[in-house]
């Protein structure tokens, strides 16, 4: 697990620019302002991934840690969705909406949040899931899932559990007109070296095939997130491979599609 133990998110008026269509912004207007301070504990604490907006103007995004405590959390947490509010005086109200457990349901997300046009939350977490099965054991090889609001909260559903062989460690997602994701897995698959992967939608869910497994050789090894063109071609990198030859024989990385 990352050793990530940061208690604030701070938002520019420039970052906020590229969120919200029509927000003008001068050059004189783009000074910092802390928005929100995590206090840690319950509230969370440790974020590494960026947040969405929804049409009212709240903000949404996953912390890595806080929330709930032990077992397979241990005194960090297993990390929590959160939204934050305008309070209508110039202030945010954070709510958690989403407290992970370290079991079935995700542990350690860390990758930006989706958000459709229903108001639909979609996202990975690096662990949890199948905590049982051979090679995922005991934290789990993490978990593609859903979070849909409701009259009486947010309600989670995971979409996918990974087992190790199809992946470990799944990162942030994309998703094409037909409502299939793509993403991929930083570790596990055939070579232990990541995946690239496809849940495609069905009348029961998803179902998931892998792309490819990465070899550590040219074709790279640890990928991170995906783009896609218009054509539904995908692009990518991946942390290291590619010329073996250099970066003490593990390769500098590549660019990838």
């Amino acid at each position: 697990m990352k050793s990530v133990k940061f208690f604030h998110v701070t938002i520019t008026t420039a970052a906020l620019a590229a969120v919200i269509p029509g927000l003008a912004v001068s050059a004189q207007a783009q000074t910092e302002s802390t928005l929100y301070t995590f206090t840690g504990g319950t509230a969370g604490s440790g974020l590494d991934a960026g947040v969405v907006i929804d049409s009212a103007g709240n903000l949404f995004g996953v912390t890595e840690e806080g929330g709930q405590t032990g077992g397979e959390c241990s005194s960090y947490g297993c990390g929590i969705v959160y939204e934050l509010s305008p309070d209508g005086a110039g202030g945010w109200i954070e709510t958690v909406i989403h407290t992970f457990t370290g079991g079935a349901d995700g542990h350690f997300p860390d990758a930006n949040l989706m958000l459709d046009s229903a108001g639909n939350l979609y996202d990975t977490a690096a662990q949890g899931g199948n905590i049982s099965v051979s090679g995922c054991s005991p934290y789990g090889c993490g978990v593609v899932f859903e979070l849909s609001p409701g009259s009486s909260g947010w309600t989670e559903t995971v979409l996918h559990a990974f087992r190790g062989s199809d992946g470990y460690g799944p990162n942030s997602l994309i998703r094409d007109a037909a409502g299939n994701f793509y993403g991929t897995t930083g570790a596990g698959g055939a070579y232990n070296k990541g995946t690239v992967f496809r849940l495609t939608a069905n009348s029961t869910g998803y179902t998931e095939n892998v792309l490819h497994h990465f070899t550590g050789g040219t074709d790279g090894w640890v990928p991170d997130g995906l783009v896609a063109d218009a054509t539904g071609n995908l692009y990518g990198s991946a942390f290291a491979g590619g010329n073996l030859a250099d970066c003490h024989t593990q390769g500098c990385g590549l660019v990838l599609s």
